[in-house]
């Protein structure tokens, strides 16, 4: 019974390395996915770069960068990434009409594999901000 139990298991084990060798495509690997500005004055621009890694087996291309504040603008390149290769989002922030803390989300729509069309990556800024004096 005992040799039976291991030889299932070590079937089980065979199959799922074998699947995940048979994963193709592109995937994208996030450096880092929040970053907090601090305290800014009102009316301060400020960027930030969130670096990405292709780290699939195809080229990886980023289809749609977008926010839901046009305070928040990000850049990117629509060209594809090669394998092992770094790719930057840029993300500017315009403090201007805006008060306290602030969460916005940048959502990164891509070929990936490994990101799922309805619940896609997403990286976060977090910013104070103060009034003017």
């Amino acid at each position: 019974m005992k040799s039976i139990v291991i030889s299932v298991l070590a079937f089980i084990s065979i199959g799922s390395l074998f699947s995940l060798s048979q994963q193709t495509g592109p995937a994208m690997q996030l450096a880092e996915t929040f970053h907090d500005f601090g305290d800014v004055t009102e009316g301060q621009e400020v960027e930030y770069v969130f670096k990405y890694t292709n780290t699939g087996n195809q080229s990886l291309v980023l289809t749609q960068v977008h926010t839901t504040c046009g305070c928040t603008v990000p850049k990117w390149s629509t060209q594809p990434l090669a394998v092992g290769k770094t790719g930057e989002i840029l993300v500017h922030y315009n403090s201007a009409g805006k008060s306290g803390i602030q969460n916005k989300q940048i959502i990164i729509q891509s070929n990936a594999a490994n990101a799922d069309p309805a619940n896609p990556m997403k990286v976060t800024i977090r910013v104070n901000v103060l009034p003017k004096k």
